[in-house]
């Protein structure tokens, strides 16, 4: 009998340690998908890099607050919704844990206020700010919002609008596609306004046609970079470039 207790006794005190101790319950924690609890009942589920939350996945408070969204090196970063216990939520771009972006708060009240949150301060709304309000607007991946209403949202390289990338226009018009010096250049989509839309190539921010009569650097960057390069052989090169020449 003494011993059936001493087990029962070892059991519970083995599973209060246990419960007291931090730990990947399931899955990989470390570059995979797991869940992880805390000492305090907070829990996250979704996808890990190097021992960090990194990527999609869901972050519950034990306060029962809740973030469902995008994260990088272990914060929030990117498109994400975070959901108060008290009742309010936001749902838009974060940077670095904060609200930082485009995005919509819902009041408990139900009142919404939508427009460009700053290190999780709000700024106003899309016409009243301008500028980079998301990412990196010089060489990297940013969104940027001119004055007059418009929209950039893409890759960017000494502070212009060269790569990979959506431009919205205040006539309506949108633009996706490839961008070489803050200009249209590459293959890429224009959606008009009356529902007509032009797909091929563009040069110097017009459109040149559909590619099959287009020679020379038709996508890319064919100085130092990654382009697309057509001959009026026939030949076509893809692939890296310096100085001008394939490398």
């Amino acid at each position: 009998m003494k011993k059936i207790f001493l087990i029962i006794s070892f059991i519970v005190i083995s599973l209060s340690v246990f419960s007291q101790t931090s730990s990947c319950i399931y899955g990989d924690c470390e570059t995979g998908y797991g869940k992880y609890v805390w000492t305090n009942g907070d829990y996250y589920v979704g996808d890990w890099i190097n021992g960090k939350q990194d990527g999609q996945g869901t972050f519950q408070f034990a306060s029962k607050s809740k973030y469902t969204g995008q994260f990088k090196d272990g914060v929030r970063s990117g498109i994400g919704t975070y959901e108060w216990n008290t009742g309010q939520k936001y749902s838009g771009q974060w940077q670095n844990d904060l609200r930082h972006g485009e995005g919509t708060y819902y009041e408990s009240d139900g009142t919404v206020k939508i427009g460009v949150w700053k290190a999780g301060v709000y700024s106003g709304k899309a016409g009243e700010v301008s500028g980079c309000i998301y990412g990196d607007c010089a060489g990297g991946y940013g969104t940027y919002l001119w004055a007059s209403g418009e929209k950039y949202e893409g890759n960017w390289m000494s502070n212009m609008r060269n790569g990979q990338g959506t431009n919205y226009f205040i006539d309506g018009e949108k633009y996706t596609g490839e961008w070489k010096s803050d200009r249209r250049y590459g293959y890429g989509t224009n959606y008009y306004v009356d529902g007509t839309t032009k797909a091929g190539l563009w040069e110097n921010d017009k459109y040149t046609g559909t590619g099959s009569n287009s020679y020379g650097c038709i996508s890319g960057d064919c100085d130092n970079g990654y382009g697309i390069y057509t001959w009026d052989t026939g030949e076509r090169y893809e692939g890296y470039w310096k100085n001008l020449k394939r490398n």
